[in-house]
């Protein structure tokens, strides 16, 4: 009876570090998306709001190193419940540097770098030429938003909990493009926000593979550019939700959703876009869903991601964003073992 807990238990801790491990890509394939993903707010242009995908956390002294592309377009948009679209659509492409270190059990830290760049297919429409600003379609490219992100475990699968469930603290800034928030080509926001997430997941061994599924729900609260005559932009809600099945160990395959909530604002047709907060202070709302693959390569260092995501629904936001990402991450300085004690479930025989 013991040797079959110990064996079993094996099985979900190697299992529970693999996800940990294999997560390098897939565990910030969604940072890429969110990257890329909306227009009109920080938190679809801000990498993944916690540290890495979902509450596991690296072992004390290991890192993960994820290099992401991605690319998203969008036409048509959402104004306060009426469909309309742009007379030329928009077009983003950026990369994404994420490096994630294990501090202590349960412990890590993870520091988010990207670089964006947006422009509109055909700058020479009239929307463009008599924009409501000065420079409305001009290409605007650099740092998005940059974040700093602290996660901490607090329950463990590998300790005979149902599952894994951490609490992740950050801060994120988009100052660096905030002189170009006011752009038809904005990169987002232009400010910075305090964050507050909780993540709880599964992971376990399925046949000759493996599975995990979790999901999180977040809140930032949002330096404002302006109180008057309301907070902009107001704080939001965000979510995610997904699902990896690997029928064998090398490749992996799942469902994904991420959202945001704006908690404010006005409808689109309502906003002063000549005012360089207009994008700021819409009442915005936008999901994502699609599908990611992974592949994990034997005995290899690294792991591929490739996801594709579909907006399914939106309030004074792009309708028909469609974005892709790929990705790779790097498992590095592992120590001598992966693997963490156990304790013992019933005492021992005789």
């Amino acid at each position: 009876m013991v040797e079959t807990h110990r064996q079993t238990s094996d099985a979900v801790r190697s299992s529970t570090v693999a996800g940990r491990r294999h997560g390098g890509a897939l565990r910030h394939g969604a940072s890429a998306w969110l990257a890329a993903a909306g227009l009109w707010s920080t938190a679809t242009v801000a990498p993944s709001a916690r540290a890495g995908e979902g509450p596991w956390t690296l072992q004390p002294g290991e890192h993960n190193l994820y290099l992401g592309l991605n690319s998203f377009r969008y036409g048509d948009f959402d104004s306060g419940g009426t469909a309309a679209e742009l007379s030329t659509d928009v077009i983003a492409t950026g990369g994404v540097a994420v490096w994630t270190h294990g501090l202590a059990e349960g412990l890590e830290m993870e520091l988010q770098l990207p670089y964006e760049s947006a422009r509109v297919g055909d700058p020479s429409v009239a929307s463009c030429r008599a924009g409501p600003r000065r420079a409305w379609c001009a290409p605007t490219a650099g740092l998005g938003d940059l974040a700093l992100l602290v996660k901490t475990r607090f329950l463990d699968e590998v300790y005979a909990a149902p599952l894994t469930m951490s609490a992740v603290w950050g801060v994120r800034t988009g100052e660096a493009y905030s002189g170009k928030r006011g752009r038809l080509t904005t990169l987002g926001d232009g400010q910075t926000d305090f964050g507050g997430t909780l993540a709880l997941g599964r992971t376990d061994v399925l046949g000759r593979g493996w599975y995990r599924a979790g999901g999180s729900v977040g809140y930032w609260w949002r330096v404002p550019h302006t109180v008057e005559p309301v907070k902009i932009p107001a704080d939001e809600l965000r979510y995610d939700l997904s699902v990896v099945v690997a029928v064998v160990p090398s490749l992996s395959v799942g469902p994904a959703v991420y959202g945001f909530h704006r908690l404010g604002g006005v409808d689109l047709g309502e906003a002063d876009l000549s005012d360089i907060n207009g994008f700021a202070s819409l009442d915005a709302a936008q999901a994502l869903a699609g599908a990611k693959v992974g592949l994990h390569p034997p005995g290899a260092v690294g792991t591929v991601s490739l996801g594709v995501l579909r907006t399914v629904a939106a309030r004074n936001n792009p309708t028909d964003t469609l974005a892709i990402s790929l990705g790779v991450g790097f498992f590095l300085q592992p120590g001598l073992s992966g693997e963490v004690a156990l304790p013992e479930l019933l005492p021992p025989e005789g």
